[in-house]
């Protein structure tokens, strides 16, 4: 199954370009919030979109920011997939918190209107998009944007559907800093993935859609196909709240699922995309759950985190980085995890990729997800024809 377009809107800036630009330029985008007060909050840093590319989408900004991100980075991905929006069949939204930051910015006593909430979210993009299709949204923490990517793998390959717009889309604002800091998951100063010396992560915002077709709807329209979705899997930790199972098996799990529905063995994934957020509980759990898939090749296949460099972007960081990943693929580079400068005890000898690496060629990517409530969910994606080789 085919993704045939791509677009994103980060901290780096609007579109594609920019991300792959900042992804290779190896440089951090955290730094102290701008866009909203942060006065009494412990955490101060994060990592914000800028918003100039945005000012020509449909939306106000202030209160509907993530709607022209969204707006954005759809209308990026349907355009370089040369895609008629009423082509669409499914539209599949990630997203762990929407347009909370407009219930901030109303004034006292102000009542938000009902269609700027998360459940009207996917029919006002859709309307700004100007497309009918069957709508799906999610709202499972930070595998949202992952689990609309697998919803619409799944409708696809059945039959159901032939063409569908993925994506998932989160913002940072005053309420997502004070959570995340009453659950002691931020960093003071910097998310410093799989480092020893790790405090937490830190937030970011951002949006990645991507187009998914079957194939054959692909070539009849002479679309070009950019990667191939392989399979994915899902598992839940039933373990803590916040917390993963500290054994890793939950994680495991969804690995294990998603390479066996992408039909394919541990030894074929040549790069792993880490869920990495920096936290004490995360990093070795996964690094942990990723050993015990990939057996003796765990330490020497590369491992990359993007968080370092742009936040936890939360419901989109998964779709976020299958494009990393895409964009690695393409131009034959893997994003470094800048901000590790010590890897954690007991995996010094893992390829942990500290600092951009070029001249790489990738053929298949495991793009791992794990969110609150012990959710975990895993994609594979492999090089356009990598499929036809095994």
């Amino acid at each position: 199954m085919f993704v045939t377009g791509i677009g994103c809107v980060t901290p780096f800036g609007t579109g594609t370009a920019a991300f792959s630009r900042g992804l290779q330029g190896g440089e951090t985008t955290l730094k102290p919030v701008q866009g909203f007060n942060v006065e009494g909050l412990r955490c101060t840093t994060a990592a914000e979109v800028p918003d100039g590319g945005l000012a020509q989408t449909p939306f106000d900004l202030q209160l509907e920011r993530c709607l022209a991100m969204a707006h954005f980075a759809a209308g990026e991905a349907m355009e370089s997939a040369r895609l008629d929006s009423k082509a669409v069949d499914m539209m599949c939204i990630g997203s762990a918190a929407g347009e909370i930051r407009a219930f901030e910015e109303l004034p006292r006593g102000a009542t938000m209107p009902a269609f700027r909430a998360l459940t009207a979210f996917s029919g006002r993009l859709a309307e700004s998009l100007r497309c009918t299709p069957e709508s799906h949204m999610f709202a499972d923490a930070c595998i949202a944007g992952l689990q609309g990517l697998g919803t619409a793998f799944d409708a696809i390959r059945v039959g159901r559907m032939s063409c569908a717009l993925v994506g998932g889309v989160d913002t940072i604002s005053r309420a997502a800093l004070s959570g995340f800091d009453a659950l002691h998951a931020l960093s003071p100063d910097l998310c410093r993935p799989f480092d020893r010396s790790r405090s937490g992560t830190q937030l970011g915002e951002a949006a990645g859609f991507l187009v998914l077709e079957e194939e054959r709807h692909s070539l009849e329209r002479g679309a070009n196909p950019l990667c191939e979705v392989l399979g994915y899997g899902l598992s839940t930790d039933a373990h803590h709240p916040t917390r993963p199972d500290p054994s890793g098996a939950g994680a495991e799990s969804a690995m294990r699922r998603a390479i066996q529905d992408a039909g394919i063995s541990a030894d074929d994934i040549d790069l792993v995309s880490a869920h990495g957020t920096g936290t004490l509980h995360n990093d070795d759990v996964e690094l942990r759950a990723v050993s015990a898939v990939l057996g003796e090749r765990a330490r020497s296949v590369p491992i990359f985190s993007t968080k370092g460099q742009i936040g936890h972007t939360t419901g989109a960081s998964g779709v976020v980085d299958v494009i990393a990943g895409l964009l690695a693929m393409q131009e034959r580079f893997i994003p470094g995890i800048v901000t590790m400068k010590e890897p954690i005890e007991g995996f010094e000898s893992f390829d942990l990729v500290s600092a951009p690496r070029f001249e790489s060629d990738v053929c298949c990517l495991m793009k791992n997800a794990f969110g609150f409530g012990g959710m975990n969910c895993v994609v594979v994606v492999g090089k356009t024809g990598f499929s036809s080789v095994l």
